[in-house]
């Protein structure tokens, strides 16, 4: 290799990254700031096309990403393309599995909500001996200033529901 070609391969590489980069810029949203940047594309497309040519007339070789090259325009269209052949049932279908991996979140977030705060069976226990009385019964009203409940009967409701009503009775008495 030439000193020419490895100063006309740095062009090269300076103008395909200056390419990419204002493609990753525009947002395809009709704002002013993307019409410049489209602009400022097309300009980079200018010279990219002006190099190309350049380096044919000069007969230095393409290599295959420069034979390859196509300017965003073409691309965009080319996507776009793809997107209108997907059949609107394609997309009902993808809308219904949406939506039910939202309803599957939805229901696992609400079980959630609802064991929130919520003490364990094993940590149930441990709670009731700590504020056991001295007749050894569980004491529901210090056991829900514990837990941050108002009273004592949403404790005790809770340890019915988890099964440990028999765990208040003192342990002389069962």
């Amino acid at each position: 290799m030439t000193a020419i070609d490895n100063k006309s391969l740095k062009t090269w590489h300076e103008l395909l990254n200056n390419w990419l980069e204002a493609t990753d810029k525009i947002k395809n949203d009709g704002t002013f700031y993307d019409d410049n940047n489209i602009f400022n594309l097309l300009e980079i497309e200018r010279s990219i096309s002006d190099y190309l040519e350049d380096r044919e007339k000069s007969g230095l070789k393409l290599d295959d990403l420069m034979k390859n090259f196509r300017p965003y325009l073409v691309i965009y269209q080319k996507i776009a393309q793809e997107f209108s052949e997907i059949k609107p049932s394609d997309v009902q279908a993808e809308l219904r599995n949406a939506h039910n991996i939202i309803k599957q979140y939805r229901k696992e977030i609400q079980a959630l909500r609802l064991h929130r705060n919520k003490p364990t069976r094993d940590e149930m226990k441990d709670y009731i001996d700590d504020t056991r009385k001295k007749n050894g019964c569980a004491n529901f009203e210090a056991l829900a200033r514990k837990l941050g409940y108002k009273d004592g009967t949403t404790v005790k409701n809770m340890i019915k529901n988890l099964r440990l009503i028999e765990y208040t009775i003192p342990p002389h008495k069962r």
